[in-house]
């Protein structure tokens, strides 16, 4: 068994990402059982056949990186492993083991799992999964899973730009689109009314806290 703490810590970004490869590589060729522990959250869902996501000295979830990533059990480790939106809103419909959740006069949520248990939920989208239409377009602001947004800031990030987004009700979202081309530009500007949208299987119940 090989134990490591921070051993890519001091490396740059490109030469921590090309260890990070070849340290995988290097387990999967030597049957090498490795416990390493890492603050780099891109880090540990590259090298790791399971994740264990500690706070304040307790486990908080133990899974696989997708499961991680796709499908955290609180706030704490949706927010902690990549980016998150978070809505709290409450159940106005189930649909068997699904429902639709308001969270406010313009945004509500369908939701293929909710626990039959629960009438006030929070619910974790990630960045990646929302699409930006210009505003207007086929009306899709007027169903679950989609809200009128207006672009508050753009950061370039290199192949993605990060759309920071704010609703007339004051919920704030990011949204992570990919550049596709070089020479392409922003697709959207700030002050650039616009919808947001997201199909169900992207929103994730979790535990609020």
């Amino acid at each position: 068994m090989l134990l490591l703490d921070e051993p890519l810590g001091a490396l740059d970004k490109g030469l921590r990402e090309s260890m990070q490869v070849e340290l995988r590589a290097l387990q999967r060729r030597l049957g090498l059982t490795t416990i390493m522990v890492t603050h780099d959250q891109d880090e540990a869902l590259t090298m790791a056949d399971k994740i264990v996501v500690m706070r304040d000295g307790k486990l908080e979830q133990v899974g696989s990186a997708t499961e991680i990533y796709q499908r955290p059990a609180s706030k704490f480790v949706a927010k902690f492993i990549g980016a998150s939106n978070l809505f709290e809103g409450r159940v106005e419909q189930r649909n068997g083991s699904g429902a639709i959740i308001r969270v406010s006069q313009g945004l509500s949520l369908l939701v293929d799992e909710v626990p039959a248990s629960t009438a006030d939920v929070m619910v974790s989208i990630r960045p990646e999964a929302i699409v930006v239409e210009e505003a207007g377009r086929n009306g899709i602001a007027d169903r679950p899973n989609s809200v009128a947004a207006r672009v508050d800031q753009v950061v370039y990030r290199g192949f993605v730009s990060h759309y920071y987004l704010t609703t007339a009700s004051g919920e704030q979202l990011i949204v992570f689109e990919q550049n596709q081309s070089q020479h392409s530009g922003f697709r959207y500007t700030v002050g650039q009314e616009v919808v947001a949208s997201w199909n169900a299987p992207s929103n994730h119940v979790i535990a609020r806290h």
